[in-house]
């Protein structure tokens, strides 16, 4: 418990880093496989990110992103928040073809890659 205490701790921490940078704009945020949309789902309801797209290698990451996606946008309906733009695409990062990745990598403020594969 207390590993998941000192990740959350340190998530918030660096959204308000990112944002102390980046502040007022609303940003777009890529995710490079975060293998279940962790990033995803932690910036999907901040007021401060316009829009985000995450792409994951594996159907099953993407089927598990949208149920939790899908979670929290009727929570934010029903509580009436904030709910970012979302796109979870399926294929390779390196897929150049890809036009609909290749406009999100280029227009992104925030890049985010928590994979260990690109590590």
């Amino acid at each position: 418990m207390l590993g998941l205490y000192v990740v959350e701790n340190f998530c918030i921490t660096l959204k308000s880093e990112i944002f102390h940078v980046l502040s007022p704009k609303r940003v777009n945020i890529v995710d490079f496989g975060s293998e279940g949309g962790y990033c995803v789902a932690q910036f999907a309801i901040d007021p401060m990110v316009k829009s985000i797209t995450g792409k994951e290698i594996q159907y099953p990451w993407v089927a598990y992103s949208a149920m939790i996606l899908c979670s929290i946008f009727l929570q934010s309906k029903t509580q009436n928040t904030h709910f970012s733009g979302i796109q979870l695409l399926l294929g390779s990062f390196l897929d150049l073809s890809d036009t609909t990745w290749m406009t999100a990598v280029a227009c992104a403020d925030i890049i985010h890659c928590d994979n260990w594969n690109w590590w």
